[in-house]
């Protein structure tokens, strides 16, 4: 994560997304660092409230004023920070270079509008082609993404097609444009265990065909382990590690990810009642000092409640931000 920001196609560097309400100041993101190379899928993994989607629309710059606002840091697209660019000019990348897709489909679908309507202004806002062309390609886009008879689908209406069918033609929306880079927010949450692997399924094909990368951020570490090559896990607000997927799920290194992990439930292991993580996450309002997770760490130092760790290497492609692998002097 050291490395320049032209080698990889998206650098965030130290970004720190505040929100200021009547209670205080939620520290919603407090110094994230993530990279993501060309073509590569990359999961963001953490619990509910950790910042996860928080990540996603500060690098798309869609945080509200009042009452969000990104305080610090840089995120480098292509080698570009893209926070120091004017609105019109990121609005060229918004939709066009960086796409998301967002947790709700039913929420980011204009019910008054057909599918292919959406689709279709979509692609005439990036691109100067005429209304058939657009239409020509809304249809190729609405096969591409595994949906029969595209033509049909084109004419209907959000309400009219279920679940997964929604899900569907948001990615072909996010993918009408070509897009280098794919945000993917919880993408499977409200569908059901067939329809997720569905879902899964064709976004690796997509990635593969198109060769785009991929963040895709959930909670789920059995979907992150099916997928991605790559995976950044966040508590609080940090990234407390990063890692290629192997060596996180064979060799864990920070305490909070050993503690996901053990959370899992194993087919081969009886047991009635899953591990947990001792304690309750931190309210980002008033946040520990140090290291935020040492509250519920059991190897906590004194050194933990008091200095804030580093990113410390702890193999070849690993990192850990952890006072346990700090190189002793």
């Amino acid at each position: 994560m050291a490395k320049s920001p032209q080698r990889k196609l998206l650098v965030v560097r130290n970004l720190k997304t505040y929100f200021y309400t009547y209670e205080g100041v939620v520290e919603a993101l407090d110094g994230v660092n993530i990279a993501i190379q060309k073509g590569e899928m990359i999961g963001l993994v953490g619990e509910t409230g950790c910042g996860k989607s928080v990540t996603a629309i500060s690098i798309l710059r869609l945080v509200s004023w009042p009452p969000g606002k990104i305080v610090n840091g840089q995120v480098y697209f292509k080698g570009q920070d893209i926070l120091k660019l004017s609105e019109d000019d990121m609005q060229k990348i918004r939709g066009n270079e960086i796409a998301m897709i967002f947790q709700e489909p039913t929420s980011s679908l204009n019910p008054v509008y057909t599918v292919g309507h959406q689709i279709k202004e979509t692609i005439k806002l990036h691109n100067e082609i005429n209304n058939r062309e657009a239409r020509e390609r809304t249809i190729e886009m609405i096969e591409m993404v595994g949906m029969s008879d595209p033509g049909k689908v084109f004419d209907r209406y959000p309400y009219e097609l279920s679940g997964g069918m929604q899900q569907r033609v948001m990615i072909a929306m996010a993918l009408s444009c070509n897009p280098d880079l794919l945000i993917s927010d919880e993408p499977t949450t409200a569908l059901d265990v067939t329809i997720q692997a569905q879902i899964l399924e064709l976004m690796l094909e997509l990635k593969e065909r198109i060769g785009m990368a991929i963040l895709l951020i959930t909670h789920d570490m059995g979907v992150i382990a099916d997928v991605c090559d790559r995976v950044a896990v966040m508590y609080a607000g940090v990234i407390v590690e990063e890692g290629e997927i192997h060596s996180i799920f064979q060799e864990p290194r920070h305490p909070y990810t050993q503690g996901l992990l053990r959370t899992i439930p194993k087919i081969d292991e009886s047991q009635d009642v899953l591990q947990e993580i001792k304690g309750e996450v931190p309210k980002l309002i008033n946040p520990p000092a140090g290291c935020r997770f040492h509250p519920r760490c059991s190897y906590v130092m004194e050194i933990c409640r008091k200095e804030r760790p580093g990113e410390y290497t702890v193999g070849s492609s690993h990192s850990a931000a952890c006072f346990l692998y700090r190189q002793k002097k």
